[in-house]
């Protein structure tokens, strides 16, 4: 399910460095164009540990496991 937060809520999502390198990011939803296009790639997350256990699910599906 995805997580929409609301205007002025805070969410955390990943972000991704021009290196390669990211980190996960907390963030007030103002609507700009960044809380958008999280929203609508499903990069937003409740908590921190959340953004973490998706991105090692995801990983996990990646590798075949």
């Amino acid at each position: 399910m995805l997580y929409r937060p609301k205007y002025k809520e805070r969410y955390w999502y990943t972000l991704i460095e021009d290196d390669g390198s990211w980190q996960f990011v907390q963030r007030e939803n103002i609507n700009d164009w960044l809380d958008t296009y999280n929203i609508s790639m499903g990069n937003c997350y409740h908590s921190e540990e959340e953004a973490s256990a998706d991105w090692y699910r995801l990983m996990k599906l990646v590798r075949g496991e």
